[in-house]
């Protein structure tokens, strides 16, 4: 008995050293990104990439996602494992174990891909110089993609409701093909194009509000098949943005934009014109109402169905409760990286965007 507890008493001790040191390296890597950003990121974003790639890689040979069955069977094996050892009245598990576990969890994600979250703005990687924009040119770049979006809304097929019909095998696929071609003019995405993989409850993310989820562990990009049809291009290409070492949200939004915009199906430009103008809009509506509602009404009717019909589409699924505790611990999430706008960062493409509009488009 007394061996026993002496064994067990230094595996504790040993589980609680190797967290510590996890923990250590983890903050010092935290540390040097966030003071020493040229020169670390001069190595990691490289690093980052090939090592998501090459998970990715590892699990493309599934057209599900991996990372779902191994957490069910880590749920089950530990359910199972909990019944066992409560029937005989043991510890189910040590807390020097959990520590363990969580940390490693921590150090993987963080040291793999999370601090990207830290990484030089994606403007100064694509070359594009930050400016301040009025109001006025708000407006005029709400206007630009209003009429990009109407364009392309009228020469995608619909049935005979009106919808897309939506093929996600053939649509995963050419997310990674855009960003194959995106890569010969941008080569900061030059990351894994392997396909995105469909949610196995999708249903259940999208209920909460989650409309895809990059798990870098795993490099795998995954989308619900619940996403509104006009949003899955972008929705996947974001995701893919993700694994291309874009962490914060308005970058894997501008991301996906791009993708959208040099692809060849008119079903993803459409799709990132249609979400440009969705940024735009919202964007000028809190500074200019009276603006954005006379740019809204002179859409076009596809374009006005499509805004509509994913209203009503979302309004349906989603559950309101379970969409606001979602966003409040994704809140916390973003937070804890520092991305102090929490979940308004997604909205902030829009600066992305004028940059682009104004130095490039215009």
């Amino acid at each position: 008995m007394q061996k026993n507890n002496k064994r067990s008493a230094t595996h504790s001790l040993f589980c609680v050293g190797i967290s510590t040191l996890l923990l250590g390296v983890t903050r010092l890597n935290t540390y040097i990104a966030k003071n020493y950003k040229e020169r670390f990121f001069s190595v990691y974003t490289d690093f980052s990439k090939k090592a998501v790639g090459f998970f990715a890689r590892l699990t493309s040979f599934t057209p599900f996602d991996l990372w779902e069955i191994i957490a069910l069977l880590l749920i089950v094996l530990t359910a199972m494992n909990f019944a066992r050892k409560f029937k005989r009245r043991q510890a189910v598990l040590r807390p020097a174990q959990a520590l363990l576990c969580v940390c490693s969890l921590v150090f993987i994600f963080v040291n793999v891909w999370g601090l990207n979250y830290y990484a030089p703005s994606m403007a100064s990687r694509l070359g594009l110089t930050e400016c301040q924009y009025t109001p006025s040119q708000l407006c005029e770049m709400t206007v630009y993609f209003r009429d990009k979006a109407s364009e392309y809304a009228d020469k995608i097929q619909r049935d005979e409701n009106g919808l897309a019909a939506v093929d996600f095998e053939k649509m995963s696929f050419q997310a990674g093909d855009c960003f194959e071609k995106l890569a010969k003019e941008y080569p900061v995405f030059d990351g894994s194009t392997d396909r995105v993989k469909k949610l196995i409850t999708g249903r259940l993310f999208t209920m909460r509000g989650t409309t895809g989820i990059f798990v870098c562990i795993t490099g795998e990009s995954n989308v619900s098949e619940y996403v509104y049809s006009r949003s899955m291009p972008l929705t996947m290409c974001h995701e893919i943005g993700h694994r291309m070492a874009f962490a914060r949200e308005d970058e894997a939004n501008f991301a996906g934009y791009l993708a959208c915009e040099i692809s060849d199906d008119v079903q993803f430009v459409y799709s990132g014109y249609y979400h440009a103008f969705i940024w735009c809009f919202n964007a000028l509506y809190k500074v200019n109402p009276e603006a954005a509602t006379e740019i809204i009404q002179n859409r076009g009717d596809s374009l006005k169905f499509d805004i509509v019909s994913s209203s009503e589409h979302y309004n349906r699924i989603e559950n309101k409760k379970a969409v606001e505790i979602s966003d409040g611990i994704y809140e916390k999430y973003l937070q804890s990286f520092d991305v102090n706008e929490g979940m308004q960062s997604y909205g902030m493409v829009v600066d992305l965007l004028a940059m682009y509009y104004f130095q490039r488009l215009k």
